[in-house]
């Protein structure tokens, strides 16, 4: 029989002694949660240099951190869109965030 406290089998020192704590509740081991939105085979447009600069994968234009750097990014993105170089990301984004994406040749 095994020990409530303890879980082991066999005798224990909470046994031998009368316990009077509670027993510890066993947890069930979580799961993995399976994966709603396949991962993207496209690259990102734009990739960390520095700190906090982005650069852009394409044409290399490094886009500074501070305030502006959101609309910068978003503006550069729209230019290479236009171009078909790239596609804009929305679904599962919140709301006015964008994700540039490489468009693969």
């Amino acid at each position: 029989m095994s020990c409530p406290w303890c879980g082991r089998d066999g005798r224990c020192r909470h046994q031998d002694e009368g316990h009077v704590e509670q027993p510890v509740r066993r947890q069930p081991v979580p799961q993995p949660v399976p994966q709603l939105l396949a991962p993207l085979e496209e690259a990102s447009l734009f990739e960390p240099t520095g700190l906090a600069d982005l650069r852009c994968v394409i044409c290399g234009r490094t886009i500074p951190s501070g305030l502006l750097q959101h609309a910068q990014r978003h503006a550069h993105g729209r230019l290479h869109e236009s171009q078909g170089e790239a596609r804009s990301v929305r679904r599962g984004m919140p709301a006015g965030v964008v994700r540039f994406l490489v468009v693969k040749s």
